[in-house]
């Protein structure tokens, strides 16, 4: 958990440097990161729910075992 807040802090210091420097394009990093940490948590949540209770483990086995193939 640490880790993820010290990527956040980082893509938000890199979302303020970017501010005074010209890219050409407008970069919003931190959206993208933290939108990528919700989603993870989001899984994780459903993976529990899933472990706990096995009926809910059965209507998410179809999507759980799609994102758990790379």
């Amino acid at each position: 958990k640490l880790s993820e807040v010290i990527v956040v802090i980082g893509a938000y210091l890199f979302d303020m440097g970017a501010g005074h420097l010209d890219f050409g394009i407008e970069l919003p990093v931190s959206n993208a990161i933290i939108g990528y940490l919700c989603l993870m948590e989001l899984v994780s949540i459903v993976e529990n729910l899933a472990e706990v209770n096995p009926s809910l483990g059965k209507l998410f086995e179809p999507y759980l075992e799609k994102l758990g193939k790379d």
